[in-house]
């Protein structure tokens, strides 16, 4: 079937999906493996996901937005 080896899983499912002496039915399953493992890395987010996640943590420490000001009544009376 296939001779050569694969670091990862997605270069041994492309070469099932176009192999052509391959099963039918094991190249639409490769297809759908494909399809699946590209969906969940959509939902996971991509690269603006991830910088917007690397923003919120540099928002932290040293850089920190402070609080915003309290405002106090006048001498325990409520304006």
């Amino acid at each position: 079937m296939l001779s050569t080896q694969f670091d990862e899983p997605d270069g041994f499912l492309k070469a099932v999906m176009n192999n052509d002496t391959t099963d039918v039915k094991l190249r639409i399953d490769a297809a759908k493996a494909l399809l699946s493992a590209k969906v969940r890395r959509a939902e996971n987010g991509g690269k603006k996901e991830q910088a917007k996640e690397a923003a919120k943590k540099a928002d932290t420490g040293k850089f920190a937005s402070s609080a915003p000001p309290k405002l106090v009544s006048a001498g325990g009376k409520t304006l």
